[in-house]
């Protein structure tokens, strides 16, 4: 339903998306010696992911912490991007806007505008290297 929604395209999100061991032990017959995991966070608009890294590792830390093990924690990050938003009020976004409506056949009004993607890192960079707005647009 709508809360669904809400998270995909409003809130921010953390998601594990890979879980991994080491090298020498694929076989699955002994207990690896160490394991890794992959994070991804989905920020919204206004976040710094300097702060949201800093937060992060601040709480894997202190959890770790709490086990009192002689094991070691290692967290690297290993890529951030600068939140997007776009211009709803440019010129190639209205383009846009009424090329969606012009090729579903509906009033440009009945447009759905959905927040999602904001954290592509390539739009930013685009927008700054050509000098131009950029327009995202799902097409799957």
């Amino acid at each position: 339903g709508i809360e669904a929604l809400r998270r995909t395209w409003i809130r921010p999100a953390l998601s594990i998306t890979e879980v991994g061991q080491s090298a020498l032990h694929h076989h699955g017959r002994h207990i690896p010696h160490q394991a890794s995991c992959m994070v991804s966070v989905r920020t919204t608009p206004c976040q710094r992911h300097e702060d949201v890294v800093g937060c992060l590792r601040k709480h894997l830390k202190h959890e770790f912490d709490k086990r009192r093990s002689r094991n070691t924690l290692e967290i690297e990050t290993v890529a951030v991007s600068d939140w997007w938003e776009a211009k709803t009020t440019s010129c190639m976004y209205r383009a846009a806007r009424d090329a969606v409506a012009e090729a579903w056949g509906i009033d440009e009004s009945a447009v759905l505008e959905v927040r999602e993607g904001g954290t592509m890192p390539m739009l930013p960079v685009l927008e700054a290297e050509l000098g131009c707005d950029a327009v995202q647009m799902a097409l799957g």
